[in-house]
């Protein structure tokens, strides 16, 4: 699977807000040749989004918080310096940054969007090259491995964890090409 793709489908998957959004995403996976099967029921999406929250949401205090500022802060927070940078990135890049409400810039979904923004634009603006090789190896490197152990150490369901397992591969794929494909 291409590397931009992939992106937009795990994007897409922990941007999810419901069991539907889950599906839909585990569903684009499929089609795009993914081995995925998420579960057979109605009653086993709801509980795949139970645990979903659980571990990536709320409204308590989560296991894995998909926040980079989380991991990569001397003390776990979110608002913190890294987000700032992804904020200054996406301004560099004329991006708005997300409106009052939204998740933080430096969301998983929204650094994997970020991403393919980058791996586009190489070609026609130098500097970004040089943002998406950052982005790559002194950000996401740095916070992604992290937080794929962190949800696994907490126990998440099977199909979460394939989950996790994919970006994974995608974070060593995109490390290893050491450019957008």
């Amino acid at each position: 699977m291409e590397l931009e793709t992939a992106a937009l489908l795990l994007r897409d998957f922990f941007a999810a807000q419901d069991s539907r959004q889950l599906k839909a995403a585990v569903s684009k996976l499929a089609l795009s040749g993914s081995e995925l099967a998420g579960p057979s029921s109605e009653t086993e999406w709801l509980e795949l989004e139970y645990a979903f929250n659980r571990l990536f949401v709320g409204p308590d205090a989560v296991p894995a918080p998909p926040y980079a500022s989380v991991y990569l802060e001397p003390e776990p927070q979110l608002m913190g310096r890294s987000t700032g940078q992804i904020r200054e990135l996406m301004r560099a890049l004329g991006l708005a940054p997300p409106k009052p409400g939204q998740e933080p810039e430096d969301h998983i979904s929204y650094e994997l969007e970020l991403w393919c923004i980058l791996a586009r634009l190489t070609e026609k603006r130098p500097e970004a090259k040089q943002a998406l090789a950052w982005l790559t190896e002194e950000h996401l490197a740095l916070w992604l491995p992290a937080f794929i152990k962190q949800a696994k150490e907490a126990s998440a369901p099977p199909l979460v964890s394939e989950m996790l397992t994919l970006l994974t591969r995608w974070l060593e794929a995109v490390r290893q090409a050491g450019r957008p494909t």
